[in-house]
């Protein structure tokens, strides 16, 4: 990234910055996931196309096929049986969840986020697999306990770990832990790899392969897979599909 490049990001970071620390006087309570989810909900409500969330999905391809990918990676990477309960972190509005709805046995799937205003989106999306499969969704931390006591064997997420700022990730990951607290159990993490821990975008960071290894401990990582690439503001980002399990 240019010197010129890395200025103006800069500064579009500092802006940025300044308005969530006005944002967060008046809402002392709340952290940046809060803030970030409050603005993409806006933008939701006012019928704005976004790359994963509600009813306008960025770009030419239909909803049903657009998780459908990482579906299927996720998949190459744990081979579990139809009644296996699947748990996902930041479900949005269940775009790859769906296909899991869809492939595992009734009351299998149990769809977790910051809040409830994306998967609010899902019976318009789903329509009646999502009643027949008896599908669960609930909202952190609120439902962390059930979520607990609920004993997944799958956790997975997409497109989550980058929007994870420094400042929550020690409370994130180990929120994942907990939920897959089963021996057995495995993690499988979309993530966002760079040879240093960078700040990419207003909402977006990426981390070296060996860091989300530190974060995940004690689970270890046993496998991964390519995902392409991601490029933004002058960055170039691998994303890959860590999975993780005890041994």
């Amino acid at each position: 990234m240019s010197g010129q490049n890395k200025t103006t990001l800069k500064a579009d970071f500092e802006k940025f910055d300044i308005a969530f620390a006005d944002w967060k006087k008046k809402n002392p309570c709340k952290q940046f996931s809060d803030y970030s989810t409050q603005r993409i909900d806006s933008g939701l409500k006012k019928g704005r196309a976004h790359c994963t969330l509600g009813l306008n999905i960025a770009g030419d391809v239909n909803w049903w096929d657009h998780g459908r990918p990482a579906f299927k990676s996720i998949m190459e990477q744990v081979a579990i049986p139809t009644d296996a309960k699947v748990l996902e972190i930041g479900c949005g509005s269940a775009r790859v969840g769906v296909h899991f709805i869809e492939r595992q046995d009734t009351g299998c799937y149990y769809g977790l986020d910051v809040t409830d205003a994306f998967f609010a989106y899902c019976p318009d999306l789903i329509g009646e697999l999502l009643i027949e499969k008896k599908a669960k969704f609930g909202v952190i931390p609120e439902k962390l306990e059930e979520a607990i006591s609920w004993n997944a064997d799958l956790v997975f997420s997409t497109a989550v770990t980058l929007h994870v700022c420094p400042e929550e990730e020690d409370a994130h990951f180990s929120t994942i832990k907990k939920i897959a607290h089963q021996q057995e159990a495995s993690i499988v993490l979309q993530s966002y790899l760079y040879e240093k821990n960078i700040r990419f975008s207003r909402s977006g960071w990426a981390r070296p392969q060996d860091y989300f290894s530190r974060l995940m401990h004690p689970f270890v990582l046993v496998n991964s897979m390519d995902d392409g690439v991601w490029e933004s503001n002058g960055y170039v980002i691998d994303v890959k599909f860590l999975t993780f399990r005890r041994v």
